[in-house]
């Protein structure tokens, strides 16, 4: 599967409102929010030893939201660059995309300006890096991340269960 192409696939199953933000919506604040607590999460799987087929799940969670980031922004995911290598953490990457959300929500009522989307579309195109790197750690391509994860997002949808929490639902 290949990036664009999960990008629409998975993009159908995104279902939330914006947050209003001094009246303006602003929906980029839950998929930056979900972008964090997932990175979160598969750090945790990481660090307890979980088996290679949890994490992979988490890093489609990851993928899940930096496509729904991107998409937000207009911007197809093959615009993001993965030959960026760097020895940032997911978890500071993560950090770095909300607090360009932050400071749009405190000085321009949650606009971006163009030097803030720069930043976060720069900043996916290394957690996308990142995300591929992991992913080989395990064994594992981008692509088989991204095919796992729309085939989960599928089934709960088909299911009735895409809202809710938990990873085995």
């Amino acid at each position: 599967m290949r990036l664009d192409e999960y990008q629409e696939r998975v993009g159908q199953f995104a279902d939330y409102p914006p947050a209003v933000v001094h009246g303006n919506n602003v929906k980029l604040v839950y998929p930056v929010l979900g972008l964090a607590e997932e990175v979160a999460e598969l750090h945790e799987k990481m660090q307890t030893g979980a088996d290679r087929l949890e994490v992979s799940k988490e890093l489609g969670d990851v993928c899940w939201f930096v496509q729904e980031v991107a998409s937000c922004l207009g911007i197809k995911m093959s615009q993001l660059s993965r030959t960026m290598k760097t020895t940032v953490t997911l978890d500071v990457l993560s950090g770095t995309v909300c607090g360009v959300l932050a400071k749009a929500v405190r000085d321009t009522d949650g606009l971006l300006r163009p030097k803030g989307v720069d930043k976060i579309i720069d900043t996916l195109s290394q957690i996308l890096s990142k995300v591929e790197e992991v992913a080989a750690e395990y064994g594992f391509q981008l692509e088989d991340v991204m095919r796992g994860n729309y085939n989960k997002l599928a089934s709960r949808k088909s299911r009735g269960v895409i809202h809710g929490s938990g990873d085995n639902r």
